[in-house]
């Protein structure tokens, strides 16, 4: 499953491949010959989670907002002469390849600059150089945070070598006009020779200078001893360039005043409550997020003496290593809460000073009136949902699959956009392909490209049950495909590696778990996994796939993880407590930004977590239990991570009048959510009641109950898994199969912001 798409940054990697397009025998050439010769260069981009670094403990994940990057604009211009060339690139997981013609010459700069859509997202650039000098040779380079300081360098001495030449372009102007003025009183022929003269003087000192003599070997030596182990963007470009503009050469040592003294950035967050967890983010690549943690409240049903719906105290937060002269952008992001100032503030810093800056967050509040997003006469169950970069929900559901009549059911589609659902379903299993019949179980994941892909179970005209394959190319959805050696596949699952644009999927045929890669261009034959049922599948940013599924007739679940390098690996037992009856299972995973595993297990009526950090297995919990008084689950259950390391858990459950309605629980810093209780009469005892139900002399808040309810979620019964996803702004969405009649359900979307 992939409910949330991982951050990654591109490293770009260029590929040069010369022609030569007039003398196919010759190889060097004369630089004064320009525009002679024309190479081919081709830009390869490819992704990674943190920038190439011979320390990997270096840097830390990037403040930068790379999960926004759907595109970038790629500049090259020649180090001296007028030549310049820009191109917008469209990124794809795994990489892009763009070729560029460009003119033989000694040295080249080039600019990536990261976008979303065509809006440029500050931090996230990276410069570099090359030369192009033969037609025959191909040299290969990178373009990351290593070599943008060089590129820097090179970039400010042609921009004041060109300012100077302009300079002496109009000083030169102005003097010849005070001749003129002056032609009665002075010699003709003197005049000229003057002026031949400042002429001469002027081209001698241009060439004292020439940038294609500077040794860029030497540059680039000198600036790896001056960073040292401090950050690229804090190497002082100015102070080389002086120094250069100056000597007339490369520094032999490191010189005075090359690093750029980092600032940091201070403030407060207030607005959350106790036991809340907040991150604050500064796009400079060479910052940290700083995540911030509310004091930690005692949450039990005997705690009378703190009001829960008070606020805890502001907290402070600090940023350290911020590059100091550069505007950046700064934002808080928590789950369940809108940020009241700005959603996103401007700040600067000078070098080794302090900014302050504050945020005001508000606990978020469910939408009203529930959206009905499939909009269909029928049934629309089974859903699906993925979410994007910059927000966009992605569904995929079941439409009118009749649960009596396997032959019937097609598989829709659609977005959200922020604000509204862009389509009320497009039909995606009968396109082009109308034989496919009982398609179900839809499963979907969204790539870096911001582009879905989905797969599920259908059945051919040969009656013969199968697990097809979609993908939106961008303009239109590709026609089914069948996964090899798939028959009988049902209970599947897929996620999409960003790193290499892999796309992963298992599916359970005969009680057997079966994975299957798909390497942008065809499907592998499918591995056996292990003997189970109901697998899921998650993957992490080091590109491990983790496999969970339930063992054949027996209340224990299985786990496996997988890599290209090792194949199957640490196939485990997890340590779930056996509860109720075997009956009624459902498994759901997602994976945080530390690549931890978070697992919820649905059996019977219980609802069940737990959670696995390196090799280790955490105790398990009951959700729906609090007090020993259990919330009977009465649908399936699915959980999200938030960015912020929230965990939500959501399912199906009935009061005590056997209304149903949706239930969200969430785990906050010191473990799930607990009820508070709160006298408001002033003549009743101190001693609140045992049941949490019992809330007639309780003072009401949003979490009364340590549950929040969805409001108008109690209209029907709650179909198969109702589905969270925590985006990136801190609202959280709940999307469930609302069930009036058998034939008739149809899918809602709350809101908490």
């Amino acid at each position: 499953m992939n409910k949330k798409i991982f951050k990654y940054f591109p490293l770009l990697f260029l590929t040069f491949s010369c022609n030569n397009i007039h003398n196919p025998t010759l190889s060097k050439f004369n630089y004064n010959n320009f525009n002679q010769l024309e190479g081919k260069v081709k830009i390869k981009v490819n992704f990674s989670e943190k920038f190439q670094v011979e320390n990997k403990n270096l840097f830390s994940i990037k403040a930068i907002d790379t999960f926004k990057i759907n595109r970038v604009k790629i500049k090259v211009s020649s180090l001296r002469k007028d030549f310049n060339i820009e191109r917008n690139v469209e990124l794809v997981p795994g990489g892009i390849e763009a070729t560029l013609s460009l003119p033989l010459d000694k040295l080249y700069l080039v600019t990536v600059q990261g976008l979303n859509d065509d809006q440029i997202l500050s931090g996230a650039e990276v410069k570099g150089y090359f030369k192009l000098d033969s037609a025959t040779e191909i040299p290969n380079i990178q373009v990351n945070q290593y070599t943008t300081p060089v590129a820097n360098i090179l970039y400010s001495l042609k921009e004041k070598l060109s300012q100077n030449n302009t300079s002496t372009a109009e000083g030169s102007n102005q003097q010849n006009n005070q001749n003129a003025n002056q032609q009665q009183n002075n010699n003709q022929n003197n005049q000229n020779a003057n002026q031949q003269q400042n002429n001469q003087s002027n081209n001698n000192s241009n060439e004292k200078l020439d940038l294609y003599s500077l040794n860029i070997k030497d540059l680039e030596d000198v600036v790896n001893r001056t960073r040292g182990n401090y950050h690229p963007s804090l190497i002082n470009v100015d102070t080389f360039v002086n120094y250069i503009l100056d000597n007339k050469k490369i520094p032999d040592n490191v010189p005075e005043n090359s690093l750029l003294k980092p600032g940091k950035i201070k403030g407060t967050i207030t607005g959350l409550k106790y036991n809340e967890v907040a991150i604050v983010t500064v796009n400079d690549p060479s910052s940290k997020r700083t995540i911030v943690v509310t004091p930690q409240l005692i949450s039990n049903a005997k705690d009378t003496k703190i009001d829960p719906d008070v606020n805890a105290p502001a907290i402070d937060f600090v940023v350290d290593n911020v590059t100091p002269n550069i505007e950046w952008d700064i934002y808080v992001n928590s789950s369940g809460y809108t940020d009241t100032s700005t959603e996103v503030q401007k700040v600067k810093v000078e070098p080794n000073q302090e900014q302050t800056i504050s945020f005001t967050l508000k606990a978020g509040n469910w939408i009203d009136n529930p959206i009905n997003l499939s909009g269909n006469i029928g049934s629309s169950d089974q859903a699906s949902v993925a979410l994007d970069g910059v927000d966009n929900i992605h569904i995929a559901w079941r439409q009118d699959g009749f649960d009596t009549d396997t032959n019937s059911g097609i598989i829709f589609y659609s977005k959200w956009n922020g604000t509204s659902w862009t389509t009320q379903g497009v039909n995606i299993s009968q396109r082009n392909n109308s034989d496919l019949r009982g398609s179900m179980l839809p499963s979907i994941a969204v790539s870096i490209d911001r582009l879905p892909h989905i797969i599920w179970s259908a059945k051919s005209s040969t009656g013969s049950r199968n697990i097809y394959y979609s993908k939106f190319n961008g303009v239109e959805w590709t026609n089914p495909k069948s996964l090899p050696n798939s028959t009988d596949g049902t209970n599947n699952d897929i996620t999409v590696d960003n790193l290499n644009g892999y796309i992963y999927a298992v599916w359970e045929a005969n009680n057997n778990i079966y994975l299957s890669q798909y390497n942008k261009s065809d499907w592998s034959n499918p591995i056996l996994v292990s003997s189970g049922t109901m697998p899921k599948v998650a993957i992490s940013s080091d590109s491990i796939l983790h496999i969970v599924w339930k063992n054949v007739n027996s209340q224990t679940l299985g786990y496996a993880n997988w890599s290209l390098n090792k194949g199957i690996d640490s196939i485990q037992a997890i340590p779930f407590s056996k509860l109720g009856s075997d009956v009624e299972n459902y498994i759901d995973i997602d994976v945080d930004r530390f690549n931890r595993l978070h697992v919820l297990w649905k059996n019977d009526t219980y609802v069940q977590y737990i959670i696995k950090s390196n090799t280790s297995w955490s105790l398990p919990e009951i959700v729906n239990q609090i007090d020993k008084k259990l919330l009977l689950a009465k649908s399936f259950a699915s959980l999200s991570v938030a960015p912020n390391g929230i965990v939500s858990a959501v399912w199906g459950a009935s009061d005590s009048s056997n209304n149903s309605f949706i239930a969200v629980r969430r785990r906050l810093n010191d473990g799930w959510k607990l009820p508070f209780k709160k006298i408001i009469n002033p003549n009743d005892t101190e001693t609140p009641s045992n049941s949490i139900e019992d809330i007639d002399t309780t003072k009401k808040s949003e979490n009364i109950n340590g549950y929040d309810e969805i409001p108008l979620s109690k209209l029907s019964t709650v179909d198969g898994a109702p589905k969270i996803i925590n985006d990136f702004k801190g609202n959280v969405h709940v999307i469930w199969s609302n069930k009036t009649t058998p034939n008739d359900k149809d899918l809602l979307h709350s809101i908490k912001k």
